[in-house]
C-alpha cells in the first residue's frame, strides 16, 4: 500500500523499502505516473542510482518525520551546506562570506526560494552522511551555487534588517551564558584560587618586595559589597530611574540594530541615551576630540602616540558631530554569543570588526566615509533585555546598572570603530605559504593614547572617562551583583595583580540624571566622571569569594549527633531530617 505524502510545492518521489511479503508484480491500479515503487527499479541498481532531489523513504513513526522536517534543524543543515559550497567558490574577488549573512539575504530578497531550499534540505537530512558528505546531490548543489551567484551579483547597499533573529535563542530560565564557571572552563574554585596565589607570588618576586603582601582570599566579600552600597543607595532616592531625555544619536538608531525586535530596543533606549551623552557631551570631549583631531607622533616603525589632549572648541564640536553623522550608514550592531570566535577562552562583552567588501576587498571605497563595520554585543545583553521586557516591576537599581554597562560597552567599541575603520588605516589578508588559505589579517595598530602603556583604544576611553575599566561583578551582564572598576593591567608590561573596587549605586544613579548633563562643565577637567574608589575591595578576581566560612573549616560538620542534643527530629550527616527514636527523645 502506497502511503500518502504531505502536499508541497513540488512532487515528491517516494522509495519504499521492499518487504519480503510484498508482491513483486503490482497491478496497474497501484501505479501512478509520478510515483515509483521499489519493484520498478531492480534491487541491484537501487544502490547505484542517484537519489533524486526530493526523495523521502516513508517510515513509520510520526515523531521521526517531524524531526526530519523541523525547520530549525533544516536551517542549521542548510547553513552548513552553504558553508561547504562557499569554500569551493573562488570565482569572485573578496573575503569570506558568512553563511548566516547569505541566508538572511535570501530570506529577505527571495522568500519563496528560501522556503524551497529549506524543504529540500529537510528531505535530504534523512540521510545525514549523504547530506553532509563531500558529494551532495548534484541538482541540489547546483541550486546552492545559483543562490551564491545571485548573491554575489546583487547590488547590496545594506544588510537586511530583520526584526526577529532566528539564530538567537534565549534560555528558558534567562540564565547568563557568561559566568565564572564558563570563563574558567568549569575549573574548581580552589584551583582558581591556587592560580591566583601563584600569580601573586610571581608578582611579589618580580618587584622584589621586602615584605610581600599576603592575600589569603581573592574576590569580593558579599557582606562588604552590601555594606559599601554597591547594589543599594546610601540615602533614600525618590525616583531611582533614569531621567535622561536627550535624543538617541543617529549611530544608535533602530535600523542599525539587526535581530533586535522593537520591544528589545525599547529596553535598550535608556542605555542608548546615556551612550549618546558619553559620545557627544562636552564633559567627555577630551577623549573623542583628541582621537579625531589630536596630533600624532611616531614612536616606532609601526606605532604612533597621541601625546596631548585637544581642548574643546565649538568648531571641533561641529566637525566631530558632522563626522559621526556621516558614519551612521557604516555601522551595524547585532548580538553574538562569543563576539570574538578566535579567542573563545577569553570573556568579551563586545567586539568591533570591519567588514570586508565583496568587490573591493580591504581597499577603502572612495564613496564611503569609512569601512563598513559591525559591533557585536554578547547575547547576555539580549537575554537581559528580554527578561526586563517581560517583567511588570523590574528592579530599578538593576536596570540602572545595566544601562551604564551597555553605554560603556557601546562607547568602548565605538572608540575602536573610529580608529580601525578609518580609510586611512591599512588592512590586508595574510596567506599561508601555499598562498591558498587566509591565516591572519594585518592592520595598522591603534595609537597609544597620552602616556598609557597599551595601545587599546577602548580601554583608553574607559580610563579617560571613568578612571578605569568598568565591568559587572562575576561577569554577569545583567549586573545583578553590582559593577566594579579597576585599572587596566597589561601582563606584557606589568606583573601587577589587578585590584577591583565596587561602583557605588549613587554614582550609577547620578550619571543617568538629566540634571547631571545640564550642568556647566566649562571649568571642569576630564576627571569629572571618574568613579570614586571607596567601595568594597577585591584582589585578583572581580567576582564573589566562595571560600567556606571559618566555622566550617577543619572538616567540621553540622549534625545533631555531633551536638549531643536529643530532639524529636534529628539531622543526619547527609543532611536529611528524620524522626528520632522514642527512647532518646527529650523535652526542651
Amino acid at each position: 500500500m502506497i502511503r500518502k505524502a504531505r502536499i508541497s510545492r513540488t512532487k515528491a518521489i517516494f522509495v519504499h523499502n521492499r518487504k519480503l511479503h510484498d508482491n513483486p508484480h503490482l497491478g496497474a491500479h497501484h501505479l501512478a505516473s509520478h510515483e515509483h515503487v521499489g519493484p520498478a527499479i531492480p534491487t541491484v541498481l537501487q544502490n547505484l542510482l542517484r537519489k533524486p532531489l526530493q526523495v523521502l523513504h516513508a517510515r513509520k513513526g510520526h515523531k521521526k518525520r517531524r524531526a526530519i522536517r523541523s525547520r530549525k534543524h533544516a536551517a542549521s543543515v542548510l547553513d552548513r551546506l552553504f558553508q561547504q559550497r562557499l569554500a569551493r567558490h573562488h570565482d569572485w574577488a573578496g573575503g569570506d562570506i558568512h553563511p548566516i549573512a547569505l541566508l538572511a539575504w535570501l530570506a529577505a530578497e527571495e522568500p519563496f526560494n528560501s522556503d524551497f531550499l529549506l524543504e529540500n534540505t529537510a528531505l535530504l537530512t534523512e540521510d545525514w552522511d549523504e547530506a553532509m558528505g563531500e558529494d551532495i546531490d548534484p541538482v541540489f548543489a547546483t541550486q546552492l551555487d545559483d543562490v551564491i551567484a545571485r548573491f554575489l551579483d546583487a547590488n547590496i547597499t545594506d544588510a537586511p534588517c530583520s526584526q526577529e533573529n532566528p539564530q538567537l535563542e534565549v534560555p528558558k530560565d534567562f540564565s547568563m551564558a557568561m559566568t565564572p564557571e564558563a570563563i574558567f572552563k568549569n575549573q574548581d574554585h580552589d584551583a582558581v584560587m591556587t592560580d591566583c596565589d601563584v600569580k601573586m607570588d610571581a608578582s611579589n618576586k618580580a618587584v622584589d618586595l621586602v615584605k610581600p603582601a599576603k592575600v589569603t582570599k581573592h574576590g569580593f566579600d558579599p557582606v562588604q559589597v552590601l555594606k559599601k552600597h554597591a547594589i543599594t543607595f546610601r540615602t533614600l532616592v525618590d525616583s531611582p530611574r533614569s531621567t535622561l531625555t536627550a535624543d538617541i544619536h543617529v549611530l544608535f538608531r533602530e535600523t542599525n540594530f539587526h535581530g533586535c525586535p522593537q520591544h528589545i530596543y525599547e529596553i535598550l533606549k535608556p542605555g542608548l541615551r546615556l551612550a549618546s551623552q558619553l559620545l557627544t557631551h562636552r564633559a567627555t570631549s577630551a577623549f573623542w576630540h583628541t582621537v579625531i583631531f589630536g596630533r600624532r607622533e611616531r614612536v616606532s616603525s609601526v606605532h604612533e602616540r597621541i601625546p596631548d589632549d585637544v581642548a574643546w572648541t565649538r568648531e571641533n564640536e561641529r566637525r566631530f558631530h558632522e563626522h559621526l553623522e556621516r558614519l551612521a550608514d557604516s555601522i551595524h550592531f547585532h548580538f553574538s554569543l562569543w563576539p570574538t570566535p578566535k579567542h573563545t577562552t577569553e570573556h568579551s562583552y563586545g567586539s568591533m570588526h570591519p567588514i570586508k567588501d565583496l568587490r573591493h576587498g580591504w581597499l577603502p571605497n572612495a564613496r564611503d566615509p569609512c569601512r563598513k563595520s559591525r559591533i557585536r554585543l554578547h547575547t547576555d545583553f539580549y537575554t537581559t533585555a528580554k527578561r526586563l521586557s517581560l517583567l511588570k516591576s523590574p528592579d530599578p537599581l538593576l536596570v540602572l546598572r545595566f544601562n551604564l554597562l551597555l553605554a560603556c560597552v557601546l562607547c568602548h567599541e565605538l572608540a575602536h570603530f573610529l580608529e580601525m575603520s578609518s580609510n586611512s588605516s591599512v588592512r590586508r589578508d595574510v596567506y599561508d605559504r601555499a598562498g591558498e588559505e587566509i591565516v591572519d589579517i594585518e592592520s595598522t595598530p591603534e595609537p597609544f593614547f597620552n602616556n598609557q602603556l597599551f595601545n587599546e583604544m577602548g580601554n583608553a576611553f574607559e580610563t579617560k572617562v571613568f578612571g578605569g575599566r568598568l565591568e559587572p561583578i562575576s561577569w554577569r551582564i545583567d549586573c545583578a551583583y553590582g559593577l566594579t572598576t579597576h585599572d587596566v593591567v597589561d601582563p606584557s608590561f606589568s606583573r601587577d595583580v589587578p585590584t577591583f573596587f565596587t561602583v557605588p549605586m549613587d554614582y550609577v544613579w547620578m550619571i543617568q540624571q538629566q540634571k547631571t548633563w545640564e550642568r556647566d562643565y566649562s571649568k571642569e577637567d576630564w576627571t569629572v566622571f571618574h568613579i570614586p574608589r571607596d567601595g568594597a575591595k577585591a584582589v585578583s578576581l572581580g567576582y564573589f569569594n566562595m571560600t567556606v566560612w571559618e566555622s566550617e573549616d577543619n572538616g567540621k560538620q553540622i549534625s545533631d549527633l555531633l551536638d549531643g542534643e536529643t530532639t524529636p527530629f534529628r539531622r543526619t550527616f547527609d543532611g536529611k531530617i528524620i524522626k528520632a527514636n522514642r527512647d532518646v527523645r527529650t523535652k526542651h
